[in-house]
């Protein structure tokens, strides 16, 4: 599953995509989908899909090496080929975890100790039922 925060940028651009290679491999013939439409199709259901110009232009140039694969092209269907082997080779055999963060505690503020923590308001339990802090 591919998503992003609000489902229209990085996500749509992966459906767009995804979507018009399909349709490519489905009818057998790449000229046949018309990207533009496809998105403005998309759109009726999604508003906004593709936020950026750097979106819809990654968009079209892996349509476009997505339909040379389909279309047969050796060259592309290689590299394709040296990429999915990448995914097989083994794992390295075995890296460390990263360093855990810092302990948390309740006299931090923004990340920081105060000097005068005591200038803070104390949180009260009730807060997340509607009450509010102490001040």
């Amino acid at each position: 599953v591919v998503h992003c925060s609000a489902g229209i940028g990085r996500s749509g651009t992966f459906c767009l995509v995804d979507t018009c290679l399909l349709l490519m491999d489905k009818r057998k013939d790449p000229s046949s989908v018309d990207v533009k439409q496809v998105l403005l199709e998309m759109r009726k259901y999604r508003m906004g899909l593709i936020q950026t110009a750097d979106q819809l232009r990654f968009s079209y140039l892996a349509v476009i090496e997505g339909a040379k694969f389909i279309m047969g092209d050796a060259s592309v269907q290689e590299q394709w080929k040296e990429l999915s082997n990448e995914d097989l080779e083994p794992p390295p055999e075995h890296t460390p975890p990263p360093p855990r963060p810092p302990k948390r505690t309740s006299e931090m503020h923004n990340g920081r100790v105060p000097e005068h923590p005591e200038s803070f308001p104390r949180q009260q339990a009730a807060e997340g039922e509607g009450g509010s802090a102490e001040q």
